[in-house]
């Protein structure tokens, strides 16, 4: 395992349900490369996990979230590509006006392959 700083956004604390706060997390590597919360695939934690670790796609993961590249579940989630679409367009936004959570910085563990 490798820890790596990225900027990220992690929700804040509320009484939503875990899955609804999971939905917010993000990272984004120095080289621009979004990833975004499982939830954003569409179907069980497992099935994503399974199906990156299957494709030899890097995972990160902070406070047991698991993240993968914005771009890996277009590909392999066609469903969600206009909801991922959207969330990679907003962050990309923020980061080039500088704004929102861009000043936190989070360590995110990337399982190395």
């Amino acid at each position: 395992m490798k820890d790596e700083t990225v900027s990220g956004y992690i929700s804040p604390t509320s009484k939503l349900k875990k899955w609804k706060k999971e939905y917010g997390y993000f990272a984004v590597q120095p080289d621009g490369t979004i990833f975004l919360s499982w939830v954003h695939t569409g179907c069980s934690k497992m099935e994503a996990f399974l199906c990156a670790s299957y494709d030899g796609e890097p995972v990160m993961s902070f406070d047991d979230v698991p993240m993968f590249r914005a771009d890996w579940i277009k590909e392999n989630f066609p469903q969600m590509k206009t909801t991922v679409a959207a969330a990679s367009r907003r962050i990309n936004i923020a980061r080039e006006q500088g704004q929102g959570p861009f000043e936190q910085r989070i360590i995110a563990t990337q399982a190395s392959q």
